[in-house]
């Protein structure tokens, strides 16, 4: 199927409805012309058979009309109630010409049962009257024109005659119709060429910045994401595409920054433990009758697991991208309940809670790691106290948890959920967490649809984890 252009589709349409549209127009105004002149003939024809009928009613018969009288009729003719012709100008003519044969009244009967009509009835004789008149007949002769006729009612004493009055149609207002006709063939197809052409220019001109726009966002690679296309200064739409095509380069820049700088963090977290494995096990083997090997395996197991753990939060946070939330119904109170009852308590550090049930929609498993990751989170940085609440807040359920530990600069309130953040307190308070956790949490939150933040506690930190009810 062939692929046509926007120029070109653009103009066949603007052609097109240009075209039906003048179309329709030079029927509708050439029709009104040419009525108009037909009305013109149809009211004089009237105006005709009416004198003519009344004339014929005083003088009692249709032959006693003077000639004189008679030229002011252009052509009429006369018949009696069984259909014969009684008079005409002009005069004779055969019985096929005759205006009674080409415009019989309306309801006609055979003689002698011929019906009189009691008004005039307008008929359009489409083919053209052949009287030829003798030089000594004072009517007009009009050959090979258009006609109007009339037919009126004569009666009499005597008789019934019925009157049939011609009037050619206006030779001057055929002219103007015909004039206009042949105008309007030749106008509308240039007109219709006319709007085609400059539609044609038109969307050349307005898909210029857009293929201005192509090119560029063609030249634009993965290693390059800084560059932006030009945004025309037209105002239209084609600005506002630019904008926002801009816009986009700018969060796929920006998410393509943070892939990197996620990988190069991961790289990083991964070779420590990497690094002192080798380091452990090159020793070991160059110095095995001086090294404890079980105290060297022992370390070596302590740094698998924690790249184990590192690996397996990484591989959480693409399924949290890449995988839908589970619709099930969930007790925000009995998740909280079950992850202090498995939950070691840390020397030193007391765990309270106050949860009244709150059903949520989603994952148990996952809203069970936000509940886990945030109370790792608050043991690791606690004084004494870790305090974890449950409830409601309007439409959304609330979970608290929180520490009097030093609690998060107000300055690092937003970075401390991304990835592989740890702030300089952090590292020495703890200095094998990755930083995956809170991004962790994020993420899950997220995937719900709510929302988490950080607020001091004063002193100390307090998470809020706010859910939409189920």
């Amino acid at each position: 199927m062939p692929h046509f252009s926007t120029r070109f589709r653009v103009a066949v349409a603007a052609a097109l409805t240009t075209g039906i549209a003048l179309t329709a127009g030079s029927f509708w105004f050439e029709n009104t012309l040419e009525n108009n002149v037909i009305d013109q003939a149809r009211s004089l024809a009237a105006q005709h058979a009416d004198d003519l009928a009344s004339l014929i009613t005083v003088l009692r018969d249709p032959r006693k009309v003077t000639a004189s009288d008679a030229a002011q009729f252009e052509m009429y003719e006369v018949v009696d109630h069984s259909g014969n012709r009684v008079s005409s100008c002009p005069a004779g003519g055969p019985p096929a010409t005759s205006l009674a044969y080409l415009a019989p009244p309306k309801g006609a009967l055979t003689p002698p049962n011929f019906y009189v009509p009691e008004r005039a009835i307008s008929v359009f004789v489409a083919a053209p009257l052949t009287y030829v008149a003798p030089q000594a007949d004072p009517c007009a002769a009009f050959e090979g024109q258009l006609w109007q006729v009339e037919v009126s009612a004569a009666p009499t004493p005597d008789s019934h005659y019925v009157v049939y009055a011609a009037v050619p149609l206006s030779e001057g207002g055929q002219a103007v119709v015909d004039n206009v006709r042949q105008q309007l063939l030749i106008g509308v197809p240039l007109v219709v060429l006319l709007v085609a052409v400059v539609a044609w220019f038109a969307v050349r001109g307005s898909l210029r910045p857009v293929a201005a726009i192509s090119a560029e966002v063609g030249e634009i690679s993965a290693t390059d994401l800084r560059r932006r296309v030009p945004v025309p200064k037209t105002g239209d739409e084609i600005t506002r595409l630019a904008t926002t095509m801009n816009a986009m380069l700018g969060r796929v820049s920006e998410s393509v920054d943070q892939q990197r700088q996620f990988i190069a963090d991961a790289s990083h977290e991964l070779r420590t433990p990497l690094t002192s494995m080798r380091t452990q096990l090159e020793v070991l083997f160059a110095h095995s009758e001086r090294i404890d090997w079980r105290q060297a395996t022992s370390n070596v197991a302590v740094d698998l697991e924690r790249m184990q753990g590192l690996v397996a939060d990484l591989l959480l946070l693409a399924r949290l991208e890449a995988q839908p939330v589970v619709d099930d119904r969930v007790d925000l109170a009995d998740v909280v309940a079950e992850c202090l009852a498995g939950r070691p308590s840390r020397s030193g550090v007391t765990l309270t809670s106050d949860c009244s049930p709150v059903t949520v929609t989603g994952s148990h498993t996952q809203l069970a790691r936000v509940v886990a990751n945030l109370l790792d989170n608050a043991s690791r940085h606690a004084r004494g106290v870790v305090r974890v609440s449950v409830g409601r807040v309007g439409v959304l359920a609330e979970l608290l948890v929180a520490d009097d530990g030093p609690g998060v600069p107000e300055a690092d309130r937003v970075r401390v959920f991304d990835r592989f953040v740890r702030l300089d307190e952090a590292r020495s308070v703890d200095a094998g967490g990755a930083g995956l956790g809170l991004a962790i949490v994020r993420d899950i939150v997220h995937a719900h649809g709510g929302t988490v933040s950080v607020t001091s506690n004063e002193p100390g930190a307090r998470f809020v984890v706010r859910l939409p009810l189920a």
